[in-house]
């Protein structure tokens, strides 16, 4: 049996792809050690050309998935990891998938579509911390 694929927007829905981890404060050894991993939901494959990630402005995070030189199809059930690393660091072991450059920054990450693809897919935002006012009432 032939696994069916995705290979256009329309049959791309929310929540058929997420952000089901996100490693951005770095490893003891280089701060640069980082990741995102992608997780498809689904039972399908899902082609991953036109999808980048950005910025909560909307500025590019890095290139797209498939850019790199790794194969853009996300197979089902499948986890898509996206790494950046300090070359001495923990995570200078190659991976599977893709490796670096990948993304920066460290507030609100949005994989959404490009110019072929169009709606944002998943968001995650990493919550402010907290404040003295609440630590006080949450020991």
């Amino acid at each position: 049996m032939e696994e069916e694929q995705n290979n256009s927007a329309a049959e791309i829905n929310s929540g058929d792809i997420i952000i089901n981890e996100l490693m951005w404060s770095g490893t003891s050894v280089s701060e640069a050690d980082q990741y995102l991993e992608l997780r498809n939901m689904t039972d399908r494959t899902i082609n991953l050309s036109g999808l980048a990630f950005t910025k909560y402005d909307n500025t590019p995070m890095n290139k797209a998935p498939g850019s790199l030189g790794a194969a853009p199809i996300f197979k089902r059930l499948m986890i898509y990891l996206l790494e950046e690393y300090d070359m001495a660091g923990e995570m200078s072991k190659p991976t599977n998938v893709v490796g670096k450059p990948c993304y920066a920054g460290k507030t609100e990450y949005f994989l959404k579509g490009t110019e072929s693809r169009s709606g944002c897919y998943d968001t995650v935002i990493k919550p402010a911390s907290p404040t003295q006012k609440e630590e006080a009432q949450n020991p």
